[in-house]
């Protein structure tokens, strides 16, 4: 390294100087003393490094060229110790003094570098193997290697450090930094062309920084691309960032390369405003026109485009970032306002052959309303870009990352989102997601599957109609944050549809506090899924999870259908004083049309009232269930006296061979499942499961041509039947409930283990007792029998200990087998001990033993 000081340097037209150096890693500083400006109007070149440092100035006017091995340019100074020890070098000063290229530099073998407090670069600068940057301040440090070389520590307090890019830059990586000291004076201004093309798999990234003040536009090119085809990256930092109408930045993979990934582009911050290795904007605007592209070759991914201010962020522009022709996924956006957000423009985010990529915009408080599809005003979405964008790629509207307001999301009455592709609308709210809903009457109101009413409610519609392999299509987040907000309903539903057919629709609401609920679906609202897609409910509420009722007297029901796709229900209440339970069902219906289950799972909350703990509370709801699909209701008391299922008024009806599944677990001195309905019918064929340690049916029958299971929660629980004081107690009236039809009626669990004492009863089907695990036993005290003719049946008795049989009781079918199966496990030795008991089938088989199959020990 040499250092050379100068009065004077300058190179007229038609000059050349040449330095002379041992090898293309050799520096020579050269330093004008001197009180005039550098004037390069000749010819500069070098096989090695070149440092040229001038308070006064450096321009390299329109006939120059420098040819170096590397350049660099600077009106502020370096220390000599600085220098001579090479590595990292500072450059500082207090020089107003400018650096203007309007010619051509280039460096082959390593980097262009212009430093001062204003720069510009109108010419050509070219480093295809190094850095080229443009830094404007008053203290820069020149880093010796990393992906970011240049940092610009400080400027002028009156911000009037600026760097300007109108000509063409061509390197392996760019960077154009200042230092901004008002955020409202324009720091960058790049107008130009620049690319980094990257070489032996480094470079590819261009940086555009204004520190945490000042303002950077773009009306230019900015183009990044690494040397193994994929795309590069873009950073463009500042206070305020805007994007001209005519500007562009271009990330995409080599179109030549048949293989590449788009590559990512960052103005204003990382995602979600949480990359620490860029500062925030506090504004950023994309006027329409604006372009930003990070697409895929014809195999690979699209990139990833992220546009982020902590205050306010205006899109107007066009983002692409599409998945390969031949294969591969569309990419990822981002355009947020953490305070304020307008949407405009769109994000083309598809893949021919391989997955749509997501959108999330990420603004405060957002109303989605309907209108054409050019959105206006800040955080206001219209149905019409909304579908059009999902044409585009998947969207999420999130509301979770604001600092001020409510957070909410709100859906007009009237909008009505409709779309096609295999994409997913996801709303997110960090508070609450509201559905308004329109009122009126008509009469003999039928929507689409809906039932007859009086009166009718009009929501808003969100439907999407592709069919094909199963995906998410809507999905909403409510109140999920660490500390949710207290008193609002996480989802509301009202009057609302949603609808698919491949599609899953995902739901999650949660509501603190003790009078809002997790979800509430009410004023008609109606959720189908016509195709396979899957319906999935999750409510964590202050008072009910979930809760679905009518919303205005004589409305019609909130509905839920599905097909050959799965609904699924969990509802967890809080501690409320009324209608806690975990699941409130309030004048709803629910259809499966086809091979389609529901399974619906209530915990109740800790209300001061007993009521409010029942696991699910179940009123005037009409359950329908047509072809293969089951249904399963379970529910969960909290505590207190208080129900685990409690049905009323209501009904479950199965024209299919799906089972039917209810199991409830009570609180205190209530039952496990209470009903006054019937369950099944006469076109049911499926199995039927009742699973309590305490069941009530005051009211309605249990009908099915499958089997009837009716088993205690608790394995252990001894069983009562038509009398005896048992844990379990299964009386006449409850019994007689249960209606001649069914293949086999089974009482006892498969794992059950406590005694069954059975009094005078006489059972319509095949019948079968069972306590088949250690000590269980079978006490017979009444007359057990099945019936004659079309009631006839047989009757099977399996204990895992004994079956005694006491004087005065009998066993009696007509003609149907008769079976006691005693030490049903094998581990107790039980026997069969018959004092007075009667035993006869009138022609049909009688068989007494004991283990797995009680014919080997008959």
């Amino acid at each position: 390294r040499a250092i050379l000081h100068w009065q004077d340097f300058s190179i007229a037209a038609g000059e050349t100087t040449r330095f002379v150096q041992p090898s293309a890693t050799s520096a020579a500083l050269n330093r004008v003393l001197g009180g005039n400006p550098s004037a390069i109007y000749g010819t500069l070149s070098s096989n090695g490094q070149i440092f040229l440092i001038n308070p006064n100035g450096i321009l390299v006017g329109p006939s120059g060229v420098v040819d170096t091995g590397g350049f660099l340019a600077s009106t502020l100074d370096i220390s000599d110790e600085n220098f001579l020890s090479g590595g990292d070098l500072r450059f500082k000063g207090t020089s107003d003094a400018s650096v203007v290229n309007l010619g051509k530099i280039s460096a082959s073998s390593s980097d262009v570098i212009l430093i001062a407090r204003t720069v510009e670069n109108h010419g050509t600068i070219e480093a295809p193997n190094g850095t080229a940057a443009l830094a404007a301040g008053s203290e820069v440090l020149v880093k010796a290697d990393g992906e970011e070389r240049i940092f610009v520590e400080a400027g002028s307090a009156e911000g009037t450090s600026k760097a300007t890019q109108a000509g063409l830059i061509r390197a392996a990586a760019a960077e154009i930094k200042a230092a901004g000291g008002n955020e409202y004076a324009l720091a960058i201004k790049h107008t130009g062309v620049t690319r980094a093309t990257g070489v032996t798999k480094r470079g590819g990234r261009i940086f555009l920084s204004a520190g945490g003040k000042g303002t950077v536009r773009h009306s230019g090119t900015i183009t990044a691309r690494k040397s193994d085809g994929n795309g590069g990256q873009v950073k463009v930092e500042a206070a305020r960032i805007d994007l001209a109408p005519e500007s562009k930045i271009d990330v995409s993979a080599d179109p030549v390369s048949p293989v590449g990934n788009g590559g990512e582009v960052l103005i204003g911050g990382g995602y979600q405003g949480r990359d620490a290795s860029i500062r925030n904007a506090e504004a950023v605007t994309a006027e329409e026109g604006s372009l930003i592209l990070a697409d895929a070759a014809a195999e690979g991914d699209g990139g990833r485009v992220i546009l982020w201010s902590d205050d306010t962020t205006r899109f107007a522009g066009t983002i692409s970032a599409r998945g390969g022709s031949e294969s591969g996924d569309g990419g990822f956006a981002e355009v947020s306002g953490k305070e304020s957000l307008a949407m405009s423009g769109f994000a083309d985010l598809s893949a021919a052959n391989g997955a749509f990529g997501h959108l999330l915009l990420d603004p405060g408080s957002v109303v989605i309303q309907a209108g054409p599809s050019t959105n206006s005003g800040f955080d206001i979405f219209n149905d019409a870009w909304i579908a059009n964008q999902l044409g585009l790629g998947s969207v999420t509207i999130a509301t979770s990352n604001a600092s001020t307001g409510n957070e909410t999301i709100t859906v007009n009455a009237d909008v009505n989102i409709e779309w096609a592709q295999p994409t997913t609308l996801t709303l997110d709210a960090g508070s609450n997601i509201v559905f308004e809903v329109n009122t009126g009457s008509a009469t003999g109101y039928t929507g689409p599957g809906r039932v007859g009413s009086s009166a009718y409610t009009e929501g808003a519609i969100i439907t999407n109609t592709y069919s094909g392999a199963n995906f998410d299509a809507i999905v909403m987040r409510a109140n999920q944050g660490t500390v949710p907000v207290a008193g609002v309903i996480g989802i509301s539903l009202r009057g609302a549809t949603l609808s698919t057919l491949s599609g899953n629709i995902d739901l999650a609401g949660t509501a603190s506090g003790g009078s809002q609920e997790g979800i509430v679906i009410s004023h008609g609202s109606y959720l189908r899924s016509n195709g396979d897609g899957n319906i999935l409910l999750n409510g964590q509420g202050g008072r009910s999870g979930l809760r679905m009722f009518f919303g205005v007297s004589g409305g019609p029901r909130a509905q839920i259908d599905v097909a050959d796709g799965n609904l699924t229900i969990h509802g967890t209440a809080g501690d409320g004083v009324t209608n806690h339970a975990g699941i409130f069902l309030d004048g709803a219906r629910f259809n499966s049309t086809g091979a389609g289950n529901i399974e619906i799972f209530g915990h109740g909350g800790s209300g001061a009232a007993d009521a409010n703990r029942r696991g699910a509370w179940i009123y005037s709801t009409q359950f329908a269930l047509q072809s293969t699909g089951s249904l399963n209701i379970e529910g969960l008391a909290n505590s207190g006296d208080s129900h685990g299922l409690y049905f009323q008024s209501g009904g479950i009806t199965h024209s299919g061979s799906g089972s039917i599944r209810l199991a409830g677990q009570g609180a205190g001195a209530n039952a496990d499942i209470f009903s006054d309905m019937s369950v099944g019918g006469a076109a049911a064929s499926g199995d039927i499961t009742l699973v309590a340690d305490r069941l009530e049916w005051t009211a309605g029958t249990i009908r099915s041509t499958g089997d009837l299971y009716v088993t205690p929660r608790t394995p252990s629980k001894s069983i009562g039947i038509a009398g005896g004081v048992r844990d379990v107690q299964l009386d006449a009236a409850f019994l007689n409930r249960i209606q001649d039809g069914f293949n086999s009626i089974t009482i006892g669990a498969d794992d059950g283990s406590g005694a069954i004492s059975v009094g005078s009863y006489t059972f319509k089907d095949n019948v079968i007792l069972r306590t088949p695990i250690g000590n269980g036993d079978i006490v017979l005290n009444g007359a057990l029998a099945t019936g004659s003719g079309s009631q006839a049946g047989t009757i099977t008795l399996q204990a895992g200990r004994s079956i005694l049989g006491n004087t005065g009781a009998s066993v009696t079918t007509q003609g149907g087998d008769i079976v006691f199966n005693a030490d049903r496990d094998e581990s107790n030795g039980g026997n069969i001990q018959l004092v007075g008991t009667d035993v006869a089938s009138h022609g049909g088989d009688i068989v007494m033993g004991g283990g797995a199959d009680p014919l080997t020990t008959a």
